[in-house]
């Protein structure tokens, strides 16, 4: 008698469960509603004396720069399943181009929650400087621009990685085992 033919394998393809993907939406979700809420609450209470101290701008870059980085969440859940195209290589672009924006939304979204926290430090540190002990002015233009210069060199890098040696997706499926083990 021949031998029987092996069992087949099962390859583990390491999807991301369902449940997981619950959890990551609910998360996602719950960001996306608090960001919204602070921002409404922001700008219903920008006359009082505590918001006005904290300077509305600087809440709002805090809170989109927040979003932003939130935002990872929707890219890091893709997979073959969730793609909704069915021709596989309209699908492995679109799943490229998922993998080549997390950088850029989680570097994006820090520069801008960190900017705003280094302009406002920027801006104690010429109000504390002032040796005359006058009322000086600082305007948002005057801190707005070191954001800028930050947010211009992340971008300046990101889009070299993007143009040089982006990120692709590539499905490597875990160890094939048979019901023997």
């Amino acid at each position: 008698h021949p031998d029987p033919l092996p069992p087949p394998l099962d390859h583990n393809c390491n999807f991301i469960g369902n449940g997981e993907l619950i959890t990551g939406y609910t998360l996602y979700a719950t960001v996306v509603l608090t960001t919204f809420c602070f921002c409404c609450w922001t700008w219903t209470h920008r006359s009082t004396s505590v918001v006005v101290a904290a300077q509305p701008v600087f809440l709002y870059m805090i809170l989109f720069g927040i979003f932003v980085m939130a935002s990872t969440i929707l890219p890091l859940s893709m997979h073959e399943h969730t793609c909704s195209l069915d021709l596989i290589t309209e699908s492995s672009k679109s799943l490229d181009m998922c993998c080549m924006s997390i950088p850029w939304l989680a570097e994006c979204g820090f520069c801008v929650v960190f900017s705003a926290l280094f302009d406002k430090t920027l801006r104690i540190n010429k109000v504390m400087h002032q040796r005359n002990f006058r009322r000086v002015t600082v305007g948002v233009k005057d801190v707005i621009k070191p954001a800028v210069m930050l947010l211009s060199s992340n971008v300046i890098v990101l889009t070299v990685w993007t143009l040089v040696a982006p990120l692709k997706w590539k499905r490597i499926p875990g160890e094939a085992t048979d019901q023997y083990g």
